[in-house]
């Protein structure tokens, strides 16, 4: 079983959609794809294949932070 929750460039999707088809690989999770605006539809087709939104971003606490460290890296620049 395979989850990549990282990115979508670690992955290769035509081998891992040759190697879920081929039984080579008994399922994956993603969140992240190679191209995120244009997905191979092949993708959709598999039945041992788990697609959910890349969501890791999106908490509070990570906006929170993400803002915080924004902020620092302006104030460090002057």
């Amino acid at each position: 079983v395979l989850i990549n929750t990282s990115r979508g460039e670690i992955i290769d999707q035509k081998v891992l959609i040759e190697f879920l088809k081929q039984g080579k690989l008994r399922a994956a999770a993603i969140d992240v794809l190679e191209d995120e605006k244009n997905p191979s539809p092949a993708l959709f087709e598999i039945k041992n294949l788990i697609i959910t939104n890349h969501i890791a971003g999106k908490t509070q606490e990570s906006k929170s932070a993400m803002a915080l460290e924004i902020t620092h890296q302006i104030n460090s620049s002057f």
